[in-house]
């Protein structure tokens, strides 16, 4: 799912046709009922999409449920069905992670115009009398290095680390860059504009079949789940996370099938209660678990993630040092505007409806009355109750974009161009989710690597190559 909260200019700007263009591009469409669709995909690409090697009969239901409330089964990555559920479509190739280093790096390696550095952390850009960027200073096995560009440099360290290089070399706001003790060389809003998809962690539901996953029965040496994997890269062990199938949902519209979508409902036929380390992964805390979990371990669950698409809260990331190797300060301001938690709210009373169709309620699904210290006293399943709930056990999902922000040179809030190029500093571009202006409505995966296409062909067009 990429749309953007513009969409509509987009499209009058031409982008839209741009998007589907370098969406294709690089992409390699496995999944059978879709790679026939060749107006929105494509057969060559680097990067290739499949449905996970395994399926549990929840997910199945899953889908089936949506179609009972009236959803159709969708190529969510096809614009003209923006809402509905589907099976997750995962960037994977013969059962493993078809990840950016896989599908990009490997098969350039051994180019003599590319030299890949590993363990290497970049300190600052280095920065002339001009404001012209010419070169890198990094440390490599406990040394400072420098090295100088002959073209240009582009930044791609996500949406931490760019913010943090940036100010590192003078490019950020200049009251927090003097505070440092660095020297600003361009006063810019950089790493503010900090977005980020937020989901409720505690909506998990008992079954009373064994139709899940449960940590002991993919550890169990009598099952074949662990040799399916390490022999034919098939079976549980396949599924991103644990997540099978998801739903794409505008919860104040919710008749409406070709609606932007504000919420994500992202299934897994399992739960941290019954993977442990889920919960670790998670980050819940083990005073919760205690509390709320730790009894029912033993039972098999499913889950939903009900996820915030488009959240009007905004963080911002600070430098806590001087020092590349400290770590930044991350402030992510989440559900500071209380409209994100309004619609987290609306998310979870459309998961229960799921919960309550006959292709769910055939696996006896009821919900999990999560017992939270913080919200004894409040009435259960009301509002302030759910709103308790979000507030004590809801997680991030990684997906940090938004503070190198786009926009042209007027636009007191953006960092970058059109173009990418840094405004007052030459021969500097940041490619990465930092410079989306809005999060899109989606996973971030491959809209960032959309960035990263459509900045090659701009780079090749401003030096005069053919694109």
């Amino acid at each position: 799912m990429i749309t953007i909260d513009g969409r509509i200019l987009a499209m009058k700007a031409g982008l839209g046709k741009m998007f589907c263009r370098i969406s294709k591009k690089l992409e390699t469409m496995e999944i059978p009922p879709l790679k026939n669709d060749k107006e929105h995909h494509n057969d060559d690409g680097p990067v290739h999409i499949n449905y996970a090697h395994f399926q549990t009969p929840l997910a199945e239901a899953f889908l089936q449920a949506g179609n009972e409330l009236g959803y159709k089964t969708i190529d969510y990555n096809n614009p003209d069905e923006p809402v509905g559920f589907s099976y997750l479509q995962t960037t994977s190739k013969d059962g493993m992670r078809c990840s950016s280093n896989r599908a990009y790096i490997h098969p350039a390696k051994s180019r003599e115009n590319l030299l890949v550095t590993k363990n290497t952390l970049v300190s600052k850009v280095l920065i002339d009398d001009n404001n012209r960027a010419i070169g890198v200073e990094y440390i490599k096995g406990g040394k400072t290095y420098q090295i100088y560009a002959n073209k240009e440099i582009i930044l791609s360290a996500g949406a931490v680390g760019s913010p943090q290089i940036l100010m590192l070399s003078g490019i950020g706001p200049g009251d927090h860059l003097k505070e440092m003790g660095i020297n600003p060389r361009v006063d810019l809003p950089v790493g503010e504009n900090l977005m980020d998809h937020i989901a409720y962690g505690g909506l998990i539901f008992h079954i009373n079949q064994p139709v899940g996953l449960h940590i002991y029965d993919i550890v169990n040496p009598i099952n074949p789940y662990l040799s399916e994997y390490f022999l034919y890269r098939t079976g549980p062990l396949t599924l991103p996370g644990g997540c099978e199938a998801l739903a794409f949902l505008d919860v104040d519209d919710p008749n409406n099938h070709t609606a932007y979508p504000n919420i994500e409902l992202l299934f897994a036929s399992s739960s941290f209660v019954t993977v442990s380390t889920a919960r670790h992964n998670l980050g819940v805390a083990d005073d919760v678990w205690q509390e709320t979990y730790a009894a029912d371990e033993d039972s098999y669950t499913w889950m939903v993630f009900p996820m915030l698409l488009r959240p009007k809260s905004r963080g911002k990331i600070l430098l806590r040092t001087p020092d590349i190797e400290s770590k930044p300060i991350i402030i992510p301001d989440y559900m500071a505007d209380k409209e994100d938690v309004r619609i987290l709210i609306e998310g979870i009373k459309a998961t229960l409806r799921i919960s309550e169709t006959k292709a769910m309620r055939r696996f006896g699904s009821q919900l999990f009355k999560s017992k939270f210290k913080a919200c004894q006293g409040i009435e259960e399943f009301t509002d302030q109750y759910w709103e308790c709930a979000i507030r004590t056990i809801t997680m991030n999902i990684y997906h940090y974009s938004g503070t190198c922000k786009m926009g042209p040179k007027g636009d007191l809030t953006a960092v970058v161009d059109s173009r990418l190029r840094v405004h007052g500093i030459q021969g500097l571009r940041v490619a990465d989710a930092s410079i989306m202006p809005e999060i899109m409505s989606g996973h971030t995966n491959i809209p960032t690597y959309m960035i990263a296409e459509k900045l090659s062909d701009m780079v090749k067009q401003d030096w005069g190559y053919p694109v």
